[in-house]
């Protein structure tokens, strides 16, 4: 009796540890077309993006000017 319960108990563990097969890969859906934009919203885009830069440049020079230990001008005095 205890070989035939040895058996099984070998039979069920070599059946946990056999691979699962794995799941079908998803399908990604394909890219919707892109529009074409309007001359208008092409200009919108680039002035966006130089704005953007001139921000960046902004914040560069903020941050260079005090690595470079250069001090900043103090407030002007207020009169009253």
């Amino acid at each position: 009796m205890l070989p035939a319960f040895l058996a099984a108990l070998a039979l069920t563990s070599a059946q946990a540890q056999a691979p699962k097969p794995r799941p079908p890969p998803q399908q990604q859906k394909p890219a919707p077309p892109k529009t074409k934009l309007s001359a208008e919203d092409e200009a919108l885009l680039k002035d966006l993006a130089v704005l953007e830069n001139v921000d960046l440049l902004k914040d560069l020079d903020l941050f260079e000017g005090k690595e470079q230990g250069e001090t900043a001008k103090p407030p002007p005095d207020r009169q009253q």
